[in-house]
């Protein structure tokens, strides 16, 4: 009793410093940008434009305290709750949309084939496509003028149609590129939990694989070659 608690009493907590000399410190230098762009260019603004909300400031004075002034006003005024009807309008359509293409895409791509492997990158890669690209390429597809979206439609016959200007059609047009982006890698992740389910539950047996005809077909004469001959004729 007396050994074990002479050696808890020696035991002392190290200080934080003591993983650099233990060698360790690699994963502070590999998080270390990261963590330092977040505190700058993320919880910064978010802290600073928060303390500002209760300020009333012109750029050219300091900011003057003035408590929910700033709050009162913006729940008076009407674009606030349309901003907010159209948040949600953009975020239901596009993360229903986005499961939705990518359950079928994981689905589809969860197949053993000597090519799966290129329609997987292939369906990828705009989960790692630059946003100013993708807005680039969206933008000439959305074109009234010589976009390809409107090409195909101007061979069906339709007129053009102006489809980041027009308020009812502009919304969709953007969710329909939100959802093309981020199916790719949500593919990916439910993928995963694909390939992660056993062989034995994902593939029927070979009984339930026969066609269901020939199967119903087979079986009475397999129980009739079994039957021994005695047992007809008595029966």
């Amino acid at each position: 009793m007396a050994t074990a608690t002479t050696t808890a009493t020696l035991v002392r907590p190290r200080p934080w410093w003591y993983a650099f000399r233990r060698g360790r410190w690699f994963g502070y230098i590999y998080g270390g940008p990261v963590i330092i762009a977040f505190l700058i260019f993320n919880l910064y603004p978010m802290v600073l434009g928060l303390y500002l909300s209760f300020t009333k400031w012109d750029i050219l004075s300091p900011p003057t305290f003035i408590g929910l002034g700033n709050w009162a006003d913006l729940l008076k005024d009407d674009l606030l709750w349309r901003a907010i009807a159209q948040t949600l309008y953009y975020a239901v359509a596009s993360v229903t949309g986005a499961t939705a293409l990518s359950i079928a895409l994981a689905v589809a791509l969860n197949q053993r084939l000597k090519t799966i492997g290129f329609y997987r990158t292939f369906f990828f890669l705009p989960a790692v496509t630059s946003l100013v690209a993708i807005a680039m390429v969206w933008r000439w597809i959305y074109n009234t003028e010589f976009g390809v979206l409107n090409a195909f439609l101007g061979s069906l016959g339709i007129n053009p149609v102006n489809w980041l200007g027009d308020p009812v059609l502009a919304m969709p047009a953007v969710i329909l590129m939100s959802i093309w982006r981020s199916a790719g890698f949500n593919t990916v992740l439910f993928l995963a939990g694909l390939q992660g389910v056993p062989r034995s539950i994902t593939k029927p047996p070979r009984s339930m694989a026969r066609v269901a005809g020939t199967a119903l077909y087979t079986s009475p004469c397999r129980s009739f070659r079994r039957r021994p001959f005695s047992s007809w004729s008595t029966g």
